[in-house]
């Protein structure tokens, strides 16, 4: 973790307990030790998840163009598309 720049982590979905009792609580907890900024991407999201969980940002499959059945019938396209724009992202990468 020292090492790292910037952690992207996958969720199926994310909401107030996402942090408890699973790997991405673990890995969060790393992240802010070595105060390095961590970055998701979702199937879904509750609205302020990411905040929540003290995440960078957040990006979603499922949102106001896709719906949940579009996505699970694309996900791997999707999936491409989201760290695409979130590599392109300016606030995403640190020092930016």
């Amino acid at each position: 973790m020292a090492l790292a720049d910037l952690v992207v982590t996958g969720e199926g979905s994310l909401d107030a307990q996402t942090g408890h009792g699973k790997a991405i609580g673990a890995l969060l907890g790393a992240a802010r030790a070595a105060s390095v900024p961590v970055v998701a991407i979702a199937g879904r999201a509750e609205p302020d998840a990411g905040a929540a969980l003290g995440l960078r940002s957040v990006l979603t499959l499922v949102d106001g163009s896709t719906t949940l059945e579009e996505a699970r019938r694309d996900a791997r396209g999707l999936l491409a598309a989201r760290a695409e724009t979130l590599l392109e992202s300016p606030g995403v990468h640190p020092g930016s």
